[in-house]
């Protein structure tokens, strides 16, 4: 039998665990393998080697088991003055506001522009009135640093784990006294969702000091920012049992 096996069968079947009642190998664990029981093998893969296995209660299985599948080539690394490019090339194309309300605060983040934080009264759509408002940030070209926007960092999201993003900062907003000076922003530029561009999320980390988190959908597309609609790449194991 041993003689029969690829390499990667045999280390598959030398570290064994149980799963579903089969003794199956530790790779699968990693999600990369499942196991589906039918009446015959015949939803074979081209390649996949037949292997004799057993339950804890000894009874006797015969698997398929698929070939490796290979890892997909290394891409180029993107230098940070091309990721630089690439991101101030999205930017300068939007002149648009994305719109973030979280209660009795609204917020107005503007390309190129500034972020806003306002408050709305009215019951209608006629008497809507902005009561309170103030400058949290503007954009200020001639202060950027170029190929600080091809500088990725990570910021810990609870649902997605760390994300990467690129930062702007917005300076010389409204004078907040608290802080003995003017507002200012860190705009966090990522994707999550390749479909649209939102604000997802403002904070408030030190006194007038803010965090804007921006989902830029062109983003997506830059392998650098982590997206990718990834296929299911789980290789399945059949196995059917064998009849004493």
């Amino acid at each position: 039998l041993l003689a029969r096996m690829t390499w990667h069968v045999f280390f598959l079947l030398c570290v064994l665990v149980f799963v579903q009642g089969l003794i199956l190998p530790k790779e699968l664990e990693s999600e990369r393998y499942k196991v589906v029981f039918v009446n015959g093998l015949k939803q074979i893969q081209d390649g996949s080697e037949i292997v004799d296995m057993y339950d804890r209660e000894g009874s006797h299985y015969s698997c398929a088991i698929p070939p490796l599948a290979k890892d997909a080539p290394k891409e180029e690394e993107t230098s940070q003055e091309q990721l630089a490019s690439l991101i101030a090339n999205i930017l300068d194309s939007k002149d648009n506001c994305l719109i973030h309300g979280t209660g009795w605060w609204s917020y107005e983040f503007c390309f190129g522009d500034k972020v806003r934080q306002f408050h709305v009264e009215g019951t209608t759509s006629e008497d809507l009135r902005v009561t309170v408002e103030y400058i949290l940030g503007k954009h200020s070209p001639d202060e950027e640093d170029f190929l600080s926007l091809g500088l990725i960092s990570h910021f810990t999201s609870p649902v997605h784990g760390s994300v990467p993003y690129v930062g702007q900062t917005f300076v010389d907003g409204t004078y907040c006294d608290l802080a003995s000076g003017a507002r200012h922003s860190e705009i966090r530029f990522y994707c999550l969702d390749p479909t649209r561009d939102f604000v997802a999320e403002v904070k408030e980390p030190a006194s007038c000091a803010y965090t804007v988190n921006v989902n830029l959908s062109e983003l997506c597309q830059i392998k650098e920012f982590g997206y990718s609609k990834r296929e299911d790449n789980t290789q399945v194991i059949y196995c059917h049992a064998v009849d004493a």
